[in-house]
């Protein structure tokens, strides 16, 4: 093991010299140049989205993460870690991959910065023969994974894997699965069909092939995950983390190949594990962490949540029966009150958002900027806030970047959303939220969305294809729908949701009742003394 260690970790020797080799190369440019080229820089970087909300206070911390993400990286750079660009001594000095790197790339595609979030992938693309080397060689042949964490530039982690169905030892596979989710999400924005066909679908294969051999079929003539980690909770059988995240990938592997017209021999076997795949386990309370293992403890890690948010695996349209039950299981989540620490309530937020409920939402954004335990103890005098005047965090006196971030998502989360093939524009508004707006936020199938709500009611809602790919919005509009930019025979109408049919490059704008006075997208109004809630003053 320590030979292969040494092998995979060449590729970080040379940092400190290319280092010194940027600093003496900086030093031969001006300084009035390098000012010029870096106003240039965000001058473009601010525009490409824009959100307003009614909310002061949350509209300046979620600019203010934007502006956090443009300070932390900029295109082909490395990965964010906990600290982003500003050091500070830690105990985590690397890339945490079963949540941390995620919900700091949580926002960049949806945002409009596909670029800045694209390092993220151009990682895993370097590094393909380390994510294999990573699972033992009987399983190299078809599979790929990777342990957390590991350090920079670097995706050389091996963890331990058997697909004997009486293993008891702990099999630990949330990172790959999870980043190719991302992964995939990403190139959804983008759809760069190559980049699909070259490198996401065969990475995508070997993560997800690993569940096809540790699944077995028991005498139910079901397929049952066996022993293997929640992150971080514990320990089980049947853990509902992982059948979220192999029926997702078993269902996306087979579009995607229908996409791409790819013959794969594997189709056939997703397809039998996808429709004979045990169930959940569910009591009570919800959604367990997996067989006779209920969610019994306070724990900040939604990992056996994933069917519902992240993955939408689970969602209202699919599922609506299971709609009491979901509802239950986010409750369940959020009552149990301990291990408390800002993402617990940043992802309650975005769970809630899920299931269309924007007052719960807006109460769990709004406690992740609140005061919560200090991390680890109950209750009690040594309370502090979570999120500092900066709006920077940090846990045990650790920096850790992601979690004011993962906060910007759940802003976002209740403006917008784009899964399942169908986008859906203001699903989950508090009913305090009367007006808000957003400009270019990025959906999937390439589709650039701006909408503008006043008074309770969508205003309008402007479309433009990147791709050209079909389009389906889901929107609050109750009367008749009205299309600007195409031609009748391009859309159609079925209650509030709405088909477009978009060539590449071509824009619809959307309303309903009466023709408002303009399509301007502008700032919400809000009250003077909810100003600059952020900073020292």
């Amino acid at each position: 093991m320590a030979n292969r260690w040494a092998k995979h970790r060449q590729a970080a020797h040379g940092s400190a010299e290319d280092a010194i080799k940027t600093i003496q190369a900086g030093l031969n440019i001006p300084i009035s140049e390098m000012e010029k080229s870096h106003r240039a820089w965000w001058h473009a970087y601010y525009p490409a989205s824009f959100v307003s909300i009614p909310e002061a206070r949350l509209e300046s911390f979620y600019w203010i993460q934007l502006y956090k993400l443009g300070s932390a990286t900029h295109p082909n750079r490395p990965v964010i870690d906990l600290m982003g660009p500003w050091f500070k001594p830690t105990q985590w000095p690397c890339l945490w991959m079963n949540l941390n790197v995620q919900l700091t790339y949580y926002t960049f595609g949806i945002t409009n910065h596909s670029d800045l979030e694209d390092n993220l992938y151009q990682l895993i693309d370097r590094h393909q023969d380390q994510l294999i080397a990573n699972v033992p060689p009987e399983f190299q042949a078809d599979c790929a994974a990777i342990r957390n964490p590991v350090g920079y530039d670097e995706l050389f982690a091996p963890l331990f894997l058997s697909d004997d169905p009486k293993n008891d030892q702990e099999i630990n596979i949330i990172v790959l699965p999870w980043l190719m989710q991302m992964y995939y999400l990403h190139n959804r924005r983008t759809m760069d069909d190559q980049r699909l066909r070259e490198k996401i679908y065969p990475m995508m294969r070997r993560a997800y092939q690993v569940y096809v051999r540790i699944l077995h079929k028991e005498a139910d003539g079901k397929y049952h995950i066996p022993f293997t980690f929640s992150d971080e909770y514990g320990n089980a059988k049947e853990t509902s983390l992982n059948i979220a995240l192999a029926r997702w990938g078993f269902a996306t592997l087979i579009s995607t190949a229908e996409r791409l017209k790819i013959k794969d021999s594997n189709i056939p076997i997703w397809k039998d594990r996808l429709a004979n795949m045990a169930d959940y386990s569910i009591d009570q309370n919800g959604i367990m962490i997996g067989k006779d293992v209920p969610f019994a403890k306070p724990h900040r890690h939604y990992s056996h949540l994933f069917s519902i948010f992240p993955l939408y695996e689970m969602n209202m349209d699919k599922d609506p029966t299971r709609i009491p039950m979901m509802r239950a299981s986010v409750q369940h989540f959020t009552d149990l009150d301990g291990d408390n620490c800002m993402y617990k309530f940043s992802g309650a937020a975005s769970l809630w958002a899920s299931l269309g409920d924007g007052d719960k939402s807006l109460t769990w954004v709004n406690r992740s900027l609140e005061i919560l335990p200090r991390f680890g103890k109950p209750p009690g005098p040594s309370r502090i806030p979570s999120a500092t005047r900066n709006t920077f965090y940090s846990e045990r006196e650790n920096p850790t970047f992601e979690s004011p971030v993962s906060a910007s998502r759940s802003i976002l989360d209740m403006l917008f959303q784009s899964w399942s093939g169908v986008i859906r524009i203001f699903p989950a508004m508090p009913t305090s939220w009367k007006e808000a707006s957003f400009y270019h936020l990025k959906a999937e199938g390439g589709f650039l969305v701006s909408a503008r709500r006043e008074k309770g009611q969508t205003k309008f809602i402007e479309v433009i294809s990147q791709a050209g790919e079909p389009c389906v919005l889901q929107t609050d509009f109750t009367e008749k729908i009205q299309v600007i930019g195409l031609a009748s025979k391009s859309w159609t109408q079925e209650g509030s949701r709405v088909k477009l049919s978009l060539k590449k490059g071509e824009k619809a704008i959307l309303y309903s009742g009466t023709k408002p006075a303009s399509f301007v997208i502008q700032p919400e109004l809000s009250q003077p003394e909810t100003w600059n809630a952020w900073g020292v003053h």
